[in-house]
């Protein structure tokens, strides 16, 4: 299904726009240097297609027959391109003088054999020409040949005089290429992605672009050990995709995966690549929800409003954003040695991926500051839980759970909210993320449990949960000290959270001690009455101070301090605080 949906996609693009996606046998592929013939094969010059405006030399892609792959030892030239020591016989250490010879002479007879040791196009008869004299002197005394000698990984490339494309983009030198692309001693068979039978690809081209893994790239399918090889099959053919349906669906992945485009993130320790049948707006608010986006996710045209147009549509008979079950996927990859892992594969629709992410949006809702995103992305939430706010701290999986589970609108990872509260103990303090994390954690749970009860978005006075009800007692006990000592710069929020939160019997009785020694200190009398008033409405729901308290309320318990905390910055609470006075 992965890979169906994958060679879907890359028809799909190829038939919107052939010249921006290559056909089977080609790629593109930047090339830094380019040199100039002239059609008796004689050198002109290099011209440098590098553009340094990006940040980076970055050179100019063209379309080039697609490389093999080289492993180990092995001499394989690439077709009409290739790096200096094949395409120009450069030695760059006197040691391996031997081996640059043997790749030169590859990189020659690799043209010949395709084409024929005199073939008709001008522009492959000026190269072999130029190949064949080995006279390159003049290359490496170009005022860029030294570049090109120096520059790290560079590619080469040829064109004739007169010509705005390379060789290997001639017309009639790609039909050439075309026809030498299938492998000759390829097996053939039934495809497993189109059905038709073909050429079976023995090896899948790389993808590239999964955060972690090789720089190399990785592959989906692979059998590179006898052990994973049955009934005799070697390679590919264990699992037997055409060399045409491999090509496809490794160059829509690696196009999902660019650098450049908006159809991938990164969380984590996974990489995300989204899709749809059709370009909608509905894909770039999920780059925003995993990435760090919070201008497009607060955004009312494009955000959450747009969501809730998305969802209702079906019912208003309107289409905002490309609905209309149009088919939405979402891909989370992740490195495993050199393959890819996949974390997670939900394909949807486009109004159900509206709805999964409303949901979680819904669930993670808290009463926020003005200054904190009300919708957070994925990314935030995450770092709310992890030491420092580094992702490089996460637990590994984790970020794809999550993911998982806003698709699937099932109970977030419980080492979710286990990080959440852990960090709200260690560093005593509860976010709005952090809050919203916990707050999510524990409604999924009770939507899916007639035991657990379900918590608000903003402070709760009917939540006769004990560890709750601590979490506010805390609140009003440091909102006294506040009161009494302004400006304190370590209280009891620095000093006894992780212990009250844990183990409440432990530190609540020293607690109530010290509130009547700060009451004593508040010298607005109406705001000593309001705030005994508030710790006695609370006290009435707790019988006992628990010797520990489990985890969901340790999260029930931070979300209590965090919701009594914000009702103390309205305007409504701090006039009934001082109505007395």
């Amino acid at each position: 299904m992965i890979l169906q949906a994958l060679a879907d996609y890359y028809d799909r693009k190829r038939a919107a726009d052939p010249s921006a996606i290559p056909e089977w046998g080609f790629e593109h592929r930047e090339i830094p240097f380019v040199i100039v013939l002239s059609e008796r094969g004689e050198f002109l010059n290099i011209e440098d297609t590098r553009d340094a405006t990006a940040g980076r030399k970055k050179g100019r892609t063209f379309l080039v027959p697609k490389p093999p792959k080289r492993a180990g030892k092995a001499i394989r030239a690439y077709l009409l391109w290739d790096k200096p020591d094949y395409a120009l016989g450069l030695v760059a250490e006197k040691k391996k003088a031997e081996r640059v010879r043997k790749q030169h002479r590859a990189f020659r007879q690799k043209i010949e054999e395709v084409f024929g040791p005199d073939p008709e196009d001008n522009g492959l008869r000026a190269l072999l020409a130029f190949l064949r004299a080995g006279e390159f002197d003049a290359v490496w005394g170009h005022p860029t040949g030294s570049e090109v000698a120096s520059a790290k990984g560079a590619y080469i490339g040829f064109r004739l005089s007169g010509d705005t494309r390379l060789i290997c983009e001639r017309p009639v030198v790609l039909k050439g290429i075309q026809m030498a692309v299938a492998s000759d001693d390829a097996p053939v068979a039934q495809c497993l992605i189109t059905g038709e039978e073909g050429p079976i690809a023995a090896l899948h081209p790389a993808i590239k672009g999964v955060w972690g893994a090789q720089p190399a790239g990785g592959n989906i399918v692979s059998f590179n050990l006898g052990a994973f090889e049955t009934h005799g099959r070697k390679q590919g053919a264990n699992a037997p995709v055409s060399e045409a349906a491999a090509f496809s669906y490794t160059t829509a992945l690696n196009l999902l995966l660019h650098r450049d485009s908006p159809t991938n993130a990164h969380v984590s320790d996974t990489s995300i690549v989204f899709w749809a049948e059709k370009r909608n707006e509905i894909r770039d608010l999920a780059g925003a929800l995993f990435r760090d986006d919070q201008e497009v996710l607060d955004d009312p045209d494009r955000g959450v409003d747009l969501l809730k147009a998305v969802y209702a549509a079906p019912k208003q008979g309107a289409l905002p954003g490309g609905g209309g079950g149009e088919r939405f996927y979402v891909l989370g990859l992740a490195p495993n040695a050199a393959r890819l892992a996949i974390r997670f594969w939900r394909p949807t629709t486009v109004e159900d991926f509206a709805a999964a992410v409303l949901r979680h949006f819904l669930d993670v809702e808290v009463v926020r500051p003005t200054w904190a995103a009300r919708y957070p992305s994925v990314a935030a939430l995450l770092r709310a839980t992890a030491v420092l706010g580094k992702e490089a701290n996460m637990p590994p999986n984790l970020a794809a759970g999550v993911v998982d589970a806003i698709l699937t609108e099932q109970p977030y990872p419980r080492h979710l909210l286990a990080g959440a509260v852990q960090r709200a103990r260690a560093e005593q303090d509860v976010s709005p993320d952090r809050a919203a994390v916990i707050k999510g954690c524990l409604i999924r749970v009770a939507h899916h449990s007639a035991i657990d009860p379900e918590v608000s978005v903003a402070l709760d006075n009917g939540n006769v949960n004990v560890g709750y009800l601590l979490g506010r007692m805390f609140a009003v006990l440091e909102r006294v000290q506040d009161r009494a000592n302004p400006g304190i710069q370590s209280g009891i929020r620095e000093r006894y959270y992780g212990a009250a939160s844990a183990t409440p019997t432990a530190v609540f009785p020293t607690l109530m001690k010290l509130k009547n020694h700060h009451m004593a200190k508040i010298e607005n009398r109406g705001a000593v009455v309001n705030l005994e008033r508030l710790l006695g409405s609370i006290l009435d729901g707790v019988e006992s101070f628990p010797t520990v308290l489990s985890l969901p309320d340790q999260g029930r318990f931070a979300l209590g301090f965090y919701h009594q905390r914000q009702s103390f910055f309205t305007k409504s609470s701090e006039a009934e605080e001082v109505s007395h006075a």
